[in-house]
């Protein structure tokens, strides 16, 4: 039996100039045969640049250029690997980018390394670590336990080689590789790989004795009863019954209508092919017809005849050059994904950030060919799939039906949902109507009915509060109303409402205003402005927790005590694109942000603005609202005057 080797890889992150970013980069082709004639590819690229994303971008230019090269090279890998560098140093002396890098191509046991600039390679064996010198290509064999380590030009002048090797020794890659990390500090960046060679392992199988006593079956007896079980099995199959009359009856149909459509076309079609033929046929005796008018018409149909065969080959390789280019994208297409996907696995523990964008990528490029029924795209949308789930943490949630808001009455159209105590509240924006859901699972009501002018609505543990054109009401449990406030002359357009401990607030979009109103009594005294400057945009729904949050189309501004605070969302894989609706209260952790545009709720941490999450259902698109009861970890939403639910992972 043969032995294996396998490569583990690990990246260490240290201290680096300001200014210059390092990357690493681990790539295995998906192709089977590349793979067996170039292996793996293992770089560091150092690059001087004004952030470290623009660092990752460069440095990933710079891989691309070398691989495109590298596997695409004939002769050997040295050779390869020399018009590799080559290529890259002459890219990066062109565009004038201040960058160097180090690569390794591990084949079985032989390892091929190239670099350009300042960037070095260390070998670490038995106890000891050694300085690879060399100018631009250099290969070598690596044994059991061996490390090597592609290294910055930060790290390759500040290493201690001594400790390197000390902490190379250790049998387990995982503490090798922290110990490294640990102790090693303020040394730059490097790619750390060990090659290990795992022996086989021949399983025992053993041998019952009662086996060798056991009488084989002839050949002519095992014939039999072969044909025995084929003519059982046969015989159990059901016999369809076909319905002769039927198959009779329709070929019947069939020939009767071919026939009519015949007799209809065939005098057209004799005169058809006697107008194209008659220059063709003998004279007929007598006839006065002119020669020369004959052969014109000879002439004009051999060019119509030509023209067509020419239109039609031209239209046939236009199809087959279509056809290839068509198959050359897919192909492209699905490599480069598998690509990526792979490339992700390989980076989710080392390096979530970057595998994350590397699954995003991959699934911009995989929608193009989504609609192809081809199963090299059905294995990757299922790769991509449970990718999009580990790493980006993007949900495709099942939605349940919570409440048909339609069974109510005719002609609704449901604007906003409420939370109260125990209840959700729906506006009938077409009614003026309030619908009330009891959260335990009743059937809803009507709590407030046809109100004319009303607007928006809002909800504590004790009210409803309803703002119609004239006025704002408070209704009670007991559904009896009584009028809190007049309208006010400052109102323009106001589109949302919100209560946060005893206040009330309405958004006006026409003012690009906040207004609060102030408990005294059972009335409510106000408006008094609360932003002392105003927001960007055009708002479209808000949230209270102390803070107010303002929506707009696309982002979501933070203001305390009337003036905007520092906020923005980080890291989520995918841009924000239409808010419909936010969510959040008192005590919540998090802020909810229905994205109708994107079908999907993201999950924003309010403190930092860190994205946690993204959950997608088709109902989501075109929702208008969204509660969420962040104890129990359940969504509801309103889309098509229909409240679902779904659960929070």
């Amino acid at each position: 039996m043969e032995k294996t080797l396998f490569a583990q890889v690990g990246e260490i992150h240290g201290k680096n100039q300001e200014g210059v970013f390092s990357s690493t980069f681990q790539y295995t082709p998906t192709d089977e045969h590349l793979k067996q004639l170039r292996g793996m590819t293992l770089a560091l690229v150092e690059v001087k640049s004004e952030s470290e994303d623009k660092g990752l971008v460069a440095g990933r230019g710079i891989l691309d250029l070398f691989k495109n090269t590298f596997y695409k090279a004939s002769g050997s890998n040295l050779k390869a690997m020399e018009e590799a560098i080559e290529t890259v140093k002459a890219s990066i002396a062109k565009e004038q980018m201040p960058a160097q890098m180090v690569v390794a191509c591990l084949w079985g046991s032989v390892l091929y390394v190239g670099k350009s600039g300042d960037c070095g390679l260390f070998l670490a064996r038995g106890g000891n670590t050694k300085k690879i010198n060399f100018s631009k290509v250099a290969s070598g064999s690596l044994f059991d336990k061996d490390g090597i380590f592609l290294a910055d030009s930060t790290f390759s002048k500040n290493v201690n080689k001594e400790a390197l090797g000390k902490f190379c020794q250790k049998d387990d890659f995982k503490e090798s590789l922290e110990a490294i990390q640990t102790e090693i500090k303020e040394v730059g960046e490097a790619l750390y790989v060990r090659l290990s060679v795992q022996e086989p392992v021949e399983k025992p199988y053993p041998v019952l004795i009662a086996d060798l006593d056991k009488k084989e079956i002839g050949e002519e007896e095992r014939g039999q009863k072969f044909q025995e079980a084929f003519k059982n099995s046969i015989d159990k199959i059901p016999k369809p019954k076909l319905k002769v009359e039927f198959f009779n009856n329709f070929l019947f149909r069939v020939k009767l209508e071919a026939r009519r459509a015949l007799s209809f076309s065939k005098p057209y079609v004799r005169k058809a092919l006697f107008i194209i033929l008659s220059p063709w046929l003998p004279r007929l005796p007598g006839a006065l017809e002119d020669e020369a008018s004959r052969k014109k018409k000879r002439i004009a149909e051999i060019a119509l005849v030509l023209a067509a065969i020419f239109l039609i080959s031209i239209s046939v390789g236009f199809f087959n050059h279509s056809r290839k280019e068509s198959k050359e994208r897919f192909d492209a297409t699905v490599a480069s994904v598998e690509s990526k996907l792979s490339e992700a696995e390989n980076l989710e523990k080392i390096n979530p950030a970057k595998a994350a964008s590397l699954v995003t990528e991959a699934e911009s490029e995989l929608s193009k060919i989504s609609s192809s029924k081809n199963p090299k795209v059905k294995n990757l949308k299922e790769k991509l799939a449970g990718l999009l789930t580990k790493i980006n943490r993007i949900y495709n949630v099942e939605t349940k039906l919570f409440s048909d808001l339609s069974l109510l009455k005719g002609k609704i159209d449901v604007k906003e949902i409420k939370m109260g105590a125990s209840d959700l509240y729906a506006f009938d924006v077409n009614s003026g109507s309030v619908y009330k859901i009891p959260l335990e699972g009743a059937e809803p009501k009507i709590f407030v009915s046809e109100k004319e002018g009303s607007k928006n609505i809002a909800a504590d543990e004790n009210y409803l509060y309803l703002q119609t054109k004239d006025e704002i009401l408070k209704v009670d449990q007991n559904e009896q109303e009584k009028r809190a406030a007049f309208s006010s002359p400052s109102w323009k357009n106001p589109i949302e409402a919100e209560t946060f401990r005893d206040k009330f607030y309405l958004l006006d979009s026409g003012a690009k205003q906040v207004w609060r109103y102030f408990s005294a009594g059972s009335s409510l005294s106000g408006p008094q402005k609360y932003l002392t400057e105003n927001f960007n945009g055009e708002a479209t729904s808000f949230a209270i927790d102390g803070a107010v949050w303002i929506a707009t189309g696309d982002s979501v501004s933070k203001f305390f005590d009337g003036k905007r605070q520092d906020f923005s969302i980080k890291n989520q894989p995918r841009e924000i694109s239409e808010i419909a609706d936010i969510y959040t209260k008192e005590g919540f952790v998090n802020l909810y942000i229905l994205d109708k545009g994107a079908g999907g709720v993201f999950v924003i941490e309010k403190q930092s603005g860190n994205y946690v999450a993204l959950y997608q259902s088709d109902n989501l698109r075109g929702a208008k609202a969204i509660i969420v009861d962040e104890s129990k970890k359940v969504v509801y939403f309103l889309a098509q005057n229909t409240v679902y639910s779904f659960k929070l992972q």
